[in-house]
């Protein structure tokens, strides 16, 4: 099949567009995790997505590891070309991306998590992300290009800081 044929295939369509719906929202949340305004977050899965699309959605063996890769790696391009935030966070109400049936105890509590890993040291918080949002070591390592030990190391001190930081905060985030 040529690549003008793949991109037609509606079979194959119908699976990225499932995928899409799916992944777009923790791949947000993922960026986030790493310190991405939710802007610059949306930004990066949307180009993400843009280059899985077909032809290359049938290349891809495991989507989502090669979505959540390319999407660290577009964030750490934006971060490092503009360090400025040129708009405030969008707001969580109307938004498109959040359902009516979103569980707005769950949402807060991420954001929750997302306060504490923002006080970590930048390698602990990309491999805490990673593994928040259920990556292996071995991914973990491949993306982050460290050994899947110094991941495990990593994510073990990286535990510690966040136990420590929770009891300085009286077991909350705030």
């Amino acid at each position: 099949m040529t690549s003008s044929r793949a991109a037609q295939d509606p079979v194959e369509l119908a699976e990225f567009a499932k995928f899409y719906r799916e992944a777009v929202p923790g791949l947000i949340g993922f960026l986030r995790l790493l310190g991405a305004s939710y802007p610059v977050a949306a930004d990066c899965v949307q180009d993400t997505m843009l280059k899985a699309l077909p032809p290359v959605w049938g290349t891809l063996t495991h989507p989502r590891a090669w979505c959540r890769t390319t999407c660290m790696h577009a964030y750490r391009r934006q971060a490092a070309r503009n360090r400025e935030d040129p708009v405030a966070d969008v707001g969580l109400t109307d938004h498109p991306l959040l359902s009516t049936d979103t569980d707005f105890d769950e949402l807060e509590e991420h954001f929750e998590v997302v306060r504490l890993l923002e006080r970590l040291p930048l390698r602990r918080r990309q491999v805490m992300a990673c593994v928040y949002d259920g990556a292996s070591y071995d991914e973990i390592a491949e993306a982050l290009g460290m050994t899947p030990a110094t991941v495990r190391s990593t994510h073990r001190y990286a535990k510690l800081d966040l136990a420590r930081l929770l009891g300085e905060n009286g077991g909350g985030a705030r």
